[in-house]
């Protein structure tokens, strides 16, 4: 069995590069149908394909949640407004984030599904700038909704008309030509090689000890969760590009191993696959109770030398002092409104309570 792997092995290999390729040159002809429909659309008031994603500063709980939504201001330090406040006859308009090569500040965009609402592109961000732009859907330029919570649904894919020289920049025009030759990896969900090596190193960090299938559906539940908050795989584990323990970078998740062959193939299993093919019925979430009792325990040493006085031990046991027990997590997990959906091992995933 061994040896027909190896032989197999530099075959699939080349496959991937050949498979590598194709997606390369499928994006470079993709942003130029991007580019071209952007300049029709101004040229003659049409329409222009765009991936909506949401995002909800005013709903971030965690410092963490705080960094991915990038504040309550605009990139001109104006305030933003939801969608939901917009509808309400609260605010002007919608704060939408969007590529800021491209889009001038304050430009106007319209959407089917609000005819009567009016969207400004007021924000930017990495996700959505130059050769870093993520291209989720490819051939739709991606655009980020201002939401009052992750609750709020929108449309994946859909149609932006521009209405052209409507804008806080002085009726400056959309700089379409900036839609062209972007680079895009990934074909289905714009993965990049930095989720792959977040997500894996975050398999072996969290799970190393755990079965393949435990692992597989944890990981499951880690690419869910980034497209449950609107984030890349990548932004969720590890920010900025740090690697290390969750309070040491602000991530999701340990990242601090570096990852084995097996969360490689893992990881891309993961990344690679459908939606369709989401073995977790859309966890967004995981944990192994067992663990969290057992690093409970380990503060309570923590907590008990202290008492003592016995500093050595103390310093020992000081990075368990915050763990909870599991019932204390499972009161968070009900807080935030998420309940166990499956278990796959020891692994419990969870999922968003229905209304």
């Amino acid at each position: 069995m061994a040896d027909k792997h190896s032989r197999v092995a530099p075959i699939l290999l080349a496959g991937g590069g050949l498979a590598a390729l194709g997606a390369v040159y499928l994006a470079s002809r993709r942003s130029a149908e991007v580019a071209a429909a952007a300049e029709q659309a101004v040229a003659a008031g049409g329409r222009i394909k765009v991936r909506l994603t949401g995002y909800w500063p005013f709903a971030a709980k965690t410092e963490v949640e705080r960094r991915m939504e990038g504040g309550a201001k605009d990139r001109k330090g104006k305030p933003l407004f939801t969608l939901e406040q917009h509808l309400a006859g609260r605010a002007p308009y919608v704060s939408v984030a969007g590529d800021d090569a491209v889009w001038p500040y304050g430009q106007r965009i319209l959407f089917n599904e609000w005819p009567n609402a009016t969207f400004r592109v007021v924000d930017t961000g990495g996700n959505f700038r130059g050769a870093n732009k993520v291209y989720r859907v490819l051939g739709h330029e991606p655009l980020d909704i201002c939401v009052d919570s992750s609750k709020t649904k929108l449309p994946k894919t859909t149609t932006a008309r521009i209405l052209a020289g409507d804008n806080f920049a002085g009726g400056r025009a959309v700089a379409t030509a900036n839609l062209r030759d972007q680079v895009i990896s990934g074909v289905e969900e714009g993965r990049t090689t930095a989720d792959r090596e977040a997500l894996a190193r975050a398999i072996e960090s969290e799970l190393h000890n755990r079965t393949r299938e435990e692992a597989f559906c944890a990981a499951w539940a880690m690419r869910n969760r980034a497209d449950d908050l609107g984030v890349t795989v990548a932004e969720l584990l590890a920010p900025g590009r740090r690697y290390g323990l969750p309070n040491e970078t602000g991530g999701y998740a340990s990242t601090r191993r570096a990852p084995t062959q097996r969360a490689r193939h893992i990881a891309d299993e993961v990344l690679d696959a459908p939606r369709r093919e989401d073995p977790t019925g859309g966890a967004i979430e995981f944990w192994v109770p067992s663990q969290q009792d057992d690093l409970h325990r380990l503060g309570e040493i923590y907590r008990m030398a202290l008492r003592r006085g016995d500093v050595a031990r103390a310093v020992k046991f000081a990075p368990f002092a915050e763990y909870g027990t599991a019932d204390d997590v499972r009161a968070q997990f009900a807080e935030d409104q998420l309940e166990v959906i499956g278990a796959v091992g020891a692994v419990e995933l969870l999922g968003r309570m229905c209304a």
